[in-house]
């Protein structure tokens, strides 16, 4: 560990041991960059110090800095972890090598990227959410793994699916009708049988509008990443279009047929009254 020295240095540029992996077989193409302010302290008074609105600046540009960190968990403290879950199970001795990072390795060294945001716009970016067909639970601000929090707001949404059997119009099958070849349609939400017995499925998806607010309208807006969390509460990032479409189906403003929410709450109101 040392300090920046500003008067000599200009800029500090460390591979982490991702980087370093995909150097050395060839696969590191930087096309991307991101800026973070991890280091810097804009409220005072969250370091119980009283300064005036025009001191925070100097304050700032004149604090030392450390040099850069590409690594946050030591070499032999890994290599043990490491050695645990494989002599437990729980990992294999050869895995396959991706060419993204562990998004909890590299969320412990920058946790606070610099957004963009509409220029001469007063307001912050932000997100609108819409959850069309079921509700939100519970919303927390941060999310907590493996022994780190992130800003990262959550919104916790469930949905239920019920199975109704209809016996009342129940009648006996004719039997000109038990050897005659009859098309039932069993992946549809409501299934009627020879017998005039039924049954329904009430579905309540989850349907969420996502819009970005206070930025420029470019072409790509934002990125989006699907997490699998599993019972070690451990994120898992799929990373495949065809890992992803196993629980979501996703579109574009282009393939969005174009309906108001209302809409959608009226067909749930009159999927209820049925």
């Amino acid at each position: 560990m040392a300090f920046f020295d500003k008067k000599q240095d200009v800029i500090d540029i460390k591979l982490t041991q991702f980087g370093k992996n995909l150097l050395a077989r060839g696969h590191f193409r930087p096309v991307y960059y991101q800026f973070f302010d991890d280091g810097i302290l804009y409220n005072s008074e969250a370091a119980d110090i009283t300064e005036k609105q025009n001191e925070s600046e100097d304050r700032i540009t004149e604090t030392q800095r450390m040099r850069t960190q590409h690594i946050v968990t030591p070499v032999y403290k890994r290599f043990d972890q490491n050695e645990n879950l494989i002599n437990s199970g729980s990992l294999k001795p050869f895995m396959e090598i991706k060419r993204r990072q562990d998004p909890i390795i590299a969320d412990k060294i920058l946790k606070y990227p610099l957004q963009d945001s509409m220029v001469n716009s007063p307001s912050a970016p932000a997100f609108n959410v819409n959850i069309l067909d079921s509700g939100i639970s519970s919303s927390v601000d941060t999310v907590a793994t493996s022994g780190i929090s992130l800003a990262i707001p959550q919104l916790n949404i469930s949905s239920s699916y019920e199975l109704f059997e209809d016996r009342i119009r129940e009648i006996e099958i004719p039997e000109e009708l038990v050897e005659y070849q009859n098309y039932m349609d069993l992946l549809s939400n409501e299934v009627e049988f020879l017998d005039k017995s039924l049954i329904k499925i009430k579905e309540e998806n989850i349907v969420i509008d996502i819009e970005e607010l206070h930025i420029d309208n470019l072409l790509e807006n934002f990125e989006l990443e699907i997490f699998e969390i599993d019972e070690d509460g451990k994120l898992i990032r799929l990373e495949s279009e065809e890992e992803v479409k196993k629980y979501f189906e996703i579109q574009i403003d282009e393939e969005i047929e174009e309906r108001a929410p209302s809409d959608a709450r009226s067909d749930r109101f009159r999927r209820d009254r049925e």
